[in-house]
């Protein structure tokens, strides 16, 4: 037979441009999707999620990867988070704050 991993869902009501922060208060599973069912193309939303024990982080739009489009650093006055404004899948991992943001 084939093994299958249990599948929780969490429903959530978002406004559209809007950011939000997310934290799992447990371990952080290995995979997550995030969907927007009603939303058209360009309605977005930024979060932000938190990793208690961060591992490889990929994010990936349509079924590609798409790599870090604002690579962190320490440098706490110029780190850029990505926003709800800009294209779907721009993603950074801000390591000080443990967040992956998208």
């Amino acid at each position: 037979g084939v093994a299958r991993g249990r599948r929780s869902n969490f429903y959530s009501t978002v406004g559209i441009g809007r950011e939000y922060d997310l934290a799992i208060m447990s371990t952080n599973p290995q995979r997550l999707r995030f969907e927007m069912p009603s939303a058209v193309p360009n309605e977005c939303v930024r979060l932000g999620l938190y990793y208690s024990n961060p591992q490889k982080l990929v994010v990936s739009w349509h079924g590609v990867d798409v790599p870090q489009q604002h690579p962190s650093s320490y440098d706490f006055d110029t780190v850029t988070r990505p926003t709800a404004a800009d294209p779907p899948g721009t993603n950074m991992f801000v390591a000080w704050e443990n967040k992956l943001y998208f």
